[in-house]
């Protein structure tokens, strides 16, 4: 299957944190996603947060899907969620649920104030073609066996069917 996205630069406060993000488990709304974050990764998400502010955004491989219905004015972010939720409360401490977190953030962006208003991101259109690509980057390369109860608690919240005939999961993969 040829890739099928295209390059945007979207704004930060375009970009919607991915409420069904299988490191987090789904969540009700972005306040949700944001406070689960920091409650099970503070360490990373601090340290994340000053080496974007301090270096700039390295890694951009940033995945999102337009939004529908009500999020149709956003792109929901279905990789990199932790690197957009450090700019996000980089841009906006307020955004940080305890105000333990919030002087913290309040401190690399005063001390820094060098991060992105917007990001570089790969928009796909077809669910099928994210999850391969997350797939391929998340649940190992070829040659490294696929540990099958990651792959298939990563694919379940986004509603990926794979097929109920066996074969196995890595070879329904290597089909696509």
């Amino acid at each position: 299957m040829p890739k099928t996205h295209k390059r945007l630069t979207v704004p930060i406060n375009d970009l919607a944190l991915d409420t069904d993000n299988p490191r987090i488990i789904s969540q009700e709304d972005e306040k949700s996603c944001i406070e689960t974050m920091l409650n099970m990764n503070e360490v990373y998400i601090l340290n994340l947060a000053e080496d974007i502010a301090k270096n700039g955004l390295k890694n951009k491989d940033i995945i999102v899907k337009k939004g529908t219905g009500a999020m149709k004015c956003k792109y929901i972010v279905r990789d990199g969620n932790r690197r957009i939720t450090s700019i996000k409360l980089l841009n906006d401490p307020t955004k940080v649920p305890n105000s333990r977190f919030t002087e913290k953030f309040s401190k690399i962006k005063k001390q820094y104030n060098n991060f992105p208003k917007a990001i570089e991101c790969d928009v796909y259109a077809d669910e099928t073609e994210i999850m391969e690509v997350l797939l391929s980057r998340h649940a190992g390369s070829p040659g490294v066996r696929l540990n099958i109860d990651a792959a298939t608690d990563f694919i379940e919240p986004h509603k990926l069917s794979k097929p109920t005939a066996e074969p196995s999961f890595s070879s329904w993969i290597s089909e696509r």
